[in-house]
């Protein structure tokens, strides 16, 4: 995934860079980092906003890096949340200190299925203003508000392809804001988002139970294409179908239209 943000947006970006290794919207840390910073690509300068919890926001004005280790003397639990604004854009990250916090995503993954996922798999139009009342208000949880977050432009990355416009800007934010969560509905969605952008490398951590097993097998196993039959699933609209495939002498053959 790395590869991917570097080699699609390596002309202009904000990166958070924690232990040399490019991070998403969302972190935790056992232990203290030994670098962390902010990286500026194509851009000129940016303002960040730093909030940690207990001590008041600090805002400062840089340009092309900065390290944020001196910020962190003596933070060792807690949340700190980044916000970079730059040419009328921002990017926000959380970095948890001391373990990933707990919080109620299951009405977030009921609501998804409600208003966005299902009117989807009927070819209907989601109900996006319903979902973001509910749950992209700024009062929200930040860990909550970026999970609803992922969710929501998952859900429009489809809706704009099949409505005949391009979706990978949504696709890429969504699989960057999920990465970090290992709920069910989740991990689902980083696989599907896997296959849809060509990261197959993330299937790698498929077990053998799971659904993406034959995707993985197929995309990162080159002898496996060869096998004689391997349990393949059809992917509409961010909906999994319960379609079998065939794989045979490295052709996918559907068994149903």
């Amino acid at each position: 995934m790395d590869q991917h943000i570097v080699a699609k947006h390596a002309n202009k970006h904000v990166y958070v860079r924690i232990n040399n290794k490019i991070v998403r919207g969302l972190v935790y840390l056992k232990e203290p980092p030994e670098t962390l910073q902010v990286v500026l690509l194509g851009i000129d300068h940016a303002m960040l906003t730093i909030e940690k919890k207990g001590s008041p926001a600090e805002t400062l004005e840089f340009s092309e890096g900065i390290s944020l280790i001196p910020y962190l003397k003596g933070f060792t639990s807690g949340e700190i949340h980044l916000r970079i604004e730059y040419e009328r854009e921002f990017r926000e990250f959380g970095i948890f200190f001391g373990g990933w916090p707990e919080f109620n995503h299951k009405p977030i993954d009921q609501d998804a299925l409600k208003f966005l996922f299902l009117p989807l798999n009927n070819n209907e139009d989601p109900n996006f203003s319903e979902f973001s009342d509910r749950f992209l208000t700024p009062t929200k949880y930040y860990i909550q508000l970026q999970y609803a977050r992922g969710f929501y432009d998952y859900a429009l990355g489809f809706y704009m392809v099949h409505t005949g416009k391009e979706g990978n800007i949504h696709f890429e934010s969504a699989l960057n804001i999920l990465a970090p969560f290992k709920t069910k509905s989740a991990i689902t969605a980083q696989r599907v988002l896997a296959l849809r952008m060509n990261c197959f490398k993330l299937l790698r951590a498929c077990g053998s139970s799971s659904r993406f097993t034959g995707a993985d097998l197929f995309f990162n196993q080159p002898e496996a294409r060869f096998a004689k039959e391997i349990t393949f699933f059809r992917v509409q609209n961010g909906v999994h179908k319960n379609t079998e495939y065939i794989l045979i002498n490295s052709q996918i053959l559907s068994l149903m239209p």
